[in-house]
């Protein structure tokens, strides 16, 4: 089982490290989860003991007040993640492009 998930969390990293920009989708994914618990009123969502901050912000603003906050914040840079994916994917195909065409121009002048 330990060298299933160490092969795994190797595969994941390599994968990440070729791909930075899906870090930005994780991201997003986790937040959005976080978002949809918000709106759905999820109890370990708006819970906020543990957490000093959100205990005083909590005890501050009311449950009502923190959630839409959340949502608002959550919402926010989840869309912020998925942008930046997108960017990310966008610019990674533009680079990928402009390699294969100096490649290509590269073995143009080698053959001539």
């Amino acid at each position: 089982m330990e060298e299933k998930t160490e092969r795994f969390t190797t595969q994941f990293n390599n994968f990440i490290s070729e791909n930075p920009h899906y870090g930005w989708l994780i991201i997003a994914a986790g937040l959005g989860f976080l978002c949809v618990g918000y709106i759905l009123r999820w109890k370990w969502v708006l819970n906020p003991e543990g957490r000093t901050r959100s205990v005083v912000l909590y005890e501050a603003l009311g449950e009502e007040t923190m959630r839409i906050i959340m949502i608002v914040c959550t919402g926010l840079v989840t869309l912020m993640g998925i942008i930046f994916f997108w960017l990310g994917e966008t610019d990674s195909a533009a680079t990928q492009k402009n390699t294969d065409n100096t490649n290509t121009s590269i073995n143009t002048e080698i053959n001539q």
